[in-house]
């Protein structure tokens, strides 16, 4: 392998780093930009691999001590810098609960167990809410040090045999993890997506080129392959998506090109390089730098336009530039001869984190906990129970003796269950939730969804059971109304629906079933004797966090969004809308949106109140606040004539 092989790997990793960014960034035609960290964990692996191989032969001793001292001093300074800079930033912007589920992620990221902390505790990596997650990415770090830790062990005794044996039995390793993680994906993919065992046979991939006779080709060639490489390794990133099979063998692709190019792409070096060459040297200070960055523009409810994400990336190059060339490098050289960088870099450091936590554990605990055990702010509350009746489900007035209200649907009827709360309250009426996610009350449907995994169509069988269960349940009491709420625009698409008993074909039938059950729903309601109502869906919050209103010098104009976004979302379901009122002259619609928004702008708050828990389903405190706005505007339609 000839001298200039470390600067090719250098523009490797700036292509892994820029694919990370850009796909945090949500830049078009980045959407698998995420295997950019594949890349990086490829390349970990091949130089891990070859120092410890190289000082195995040279000395014929291995000291692990001098190998943990090395990586402490050449991760653990920006490691620390960021964190620590990120604990002063984001201390003055985050609502306490956040700061606590901040400084929880530092502590699980300085143990170097991100990666298990976000794979136990949290969602899936793309649906959780990431971006006001300042750490998240540090997962990834923490999966690179879990390996770093066992895998000096394994390739001691690995070095004892002959280059041949060790290339066989890392390439069988190599088979056997890509299918461990396949059936870790099948299983449970956030763990899959998350631990060392799901991702083991990346790091493998690079480690298998030190047991690889070295290819000797002409610049000319190694220029064009490694060219080549890039561009499939690009057309990956392009076609991938959060909804692929990952990691399992598709994440082995990029893996095997991106191994394929360190091989072989050495001659790509150029005069005309360097400046992405340069970029791959403070990959690791941008990898840590752009994501709280985002995430704190975020918090602040930017929308992040092309100017403001160019921006981005030029602030991320500035600090890395600053870290690497006066962090980076000069505590490499003051520690080079230092015997206890673990104190100084690592501990040391470590220290403020660990005091912040406390205090704030101390400080600060009682107050989460009344503030947690606030129902009508963060816990859900009725939703997905079978064994009715229970308490928490009922509402309005509750010391009636009879049942006046039935409110079914999915999370979004839930959510709104406040809002009927107040009105059920006003016109003396007592109610009851039945509401169950992802389960809009359709009558005659079934639902279906299409497994990830294996692109199959499968049947939904509760959805059906469930819906028949509230048919029944209307069919055989005297409710005086019935309120059906849901996340109605768009759901023919976020569904496949079909008439009972009939084949799903494509996204057309699907909204015809979606709207045939929905006026077979409406009509079963009629039947009964009760009166139908209907919940015009909420806004979906779109540019705006839902704390927005709590960050210490955001106003209450900032914390809105265009009315212009609300309508074109919603213009499709408002035609259906109609159709459903011309149908069903009984039908009475429920309709807040002129108390969300005005002409120009949709509000995320309202008397000082977050409306929101998440960017789609309301609190129940901002429910409410709906609830009395609109008996000032409105008349209440549980008044109006039976």
């Amino acid at each position: 392998m000839n001298s200039n092989y470390q600067r090719h790997i250098d523009i490797l990793r700036a292509l892994a780093v820029l694919l990370v960014i850009f796909h945090h960034l949500k830049i078009p035609y980045f959407n698998g930009g995420f295997i950019g960290v594949d890349i990086f964990l490829v390349i970990s692996g091949y130089l891990i691999t070859k120092n410890i191989k190289k000082e195995k032969l040279s000395t014929s001793h291995f000291s692990f001590k001098n190998f943990y001292n090395r990586r402490i001093i050449r991760l653990a300074p920006s490691f620390f810098l960021v964190i620590l800079t990120s604990m002063i930033a984001f201390f003055f912007i985050l609502t306490p609960e956040e700061w606590s589920d901040f400084l929880k992620t530092a502590i699980a990221s300085i143990f170097l167990t991100s990666n298990i902390y976000y794979s136990s505790l949290l969602n899936n990596y793309f649906t959780i809410n990431s971006e006001t997650t300042p750490l998240l990415h540090l997962w990834s770090l923490s999966l690179e040090e879990q390996f770093y830790l066992i895998w000096p062990i394994f390739l001691i005794l690995l070095l004892r045999l002959k280059n041949h044996v060790i290339f066989l039995i890392l390439s069988l390793s190599i088979i056997l993890s890509i299918f461990i993680s396949h059936i870790y994906v099948i299983k449970d993919p956030v763990a899959a997506y998350y631990l060392l065992a799901a991702r083991f046979f990346e790091f493998i991939f690079g480690a298998l080129l030190n047991f690889i006779k070295p290819i000797r080709i002409r610049k000319n060639i190694s220029c064009s392959v490694g060219i080549t490489l890039i561009v499939c390794i690009i057309m990956i990133n392009m076609i991938i998506n959060k909804d692929s099979l990952f990691p399992s063998y598709i994440a082995a692709l990029p893996c095997f090109l991106a191994a394929v190019y360190i091989l072989l792409s050495g001659g790509l070096t150029q005069k005309t390089t360097q400046t992405i060459e340069y970029i791959g040297k403070i990959s690791y200070p941008m990898y840590l730098w752009h994501w709280p960055i985002i995430s704190y523009l975020t918090i602040l409810s930017f929308s992040l336009n092309i100017t403001q994400k160019i921006l981005i990336i030029c602030l991320t190059i500035m600090l890395s530039i600053v870290t690497h060339e006066f962090v980076e490098k000069k505590i490499s050289k003051i520690f080079s001869q230092n015997k206890r960088p673990i104190i100084y870099l690592f501990m040391l450091p470590a220290i403020p984190v660990f005091l912040a936590y406390l205090y704030h554990l101390i400080f600060f605990n009682n107050e989460n906990k009344i503030i947690k055990n606030d129902n009508s702010t963060f816990s859900i509350k009725c939703i997905d129970n079978s064994n009715h009746p229970i308490d928490s489900c009922y509402f309005g007035k509750k010391e009636n003796r009879t049942i006046d209200i039935l409110l079914v649907g999915d999370s979004h009827a839930n959510s709104q269950s406040g809002m009927v709360d107040i009105l059920a309250k006003q016109a003396n009426l007592k109610g009851y939730e039945i509401t169950f996610s992802s389960t809009a009350y359709l009558v005659n449907v079934d639902r279906y969804s299409i497994n990830p995994k294996t692109n199959e169509i499968q049947k939904v069988n509760q959805f059906s059971d469930i819906n028949i269960f509230i048919q029944d349940h209307i069919k055989n009491n005297h409710f005086k109304y019935v309120v059906m709420g849901g996340f109605f625009p768009h759901n023919w698409n976020r569904s496949i629906y079909s008439e009972k008993n009939r084949v799903p074909l494509d996204k057309l039938q699907s909204k015809k079933a979606f709207i045939y059950g929905l006026k077979q729903a409406i009509s079963s309601i009629i039947k009964s004797g009760a009166r139908p109502l209907l919940i015009n869906d909420n806004p979906i919050l779109v540019d705006v966090d839902v704390n927005c209103h709590l960050r210490f010098f955001n106003d209450f104009d900032h914390c809105t969004f265009p009315r212009i976004k609300h309508d074109h979302d919603f213009k499709e379901w408002q035609t259906v809308l109609v159709e459903l009122q011309k149908s069903f002259p009984k039908l009475i619609v429920i309709d807040f949106t002129d108390i969300i928004c005005d002409e120009k702008k949709c509000f995320s708050t309202l008397q000082n109140t977050s409306l929101y828990r998440d960017s789609q389903h309301l609190t129940y405190n901002g429910s409410s606040i709906l609830g009395n706005i609109y008996l000032r505007k409105h008349s209440n339609p549980f008044l109006e004539g039976h």
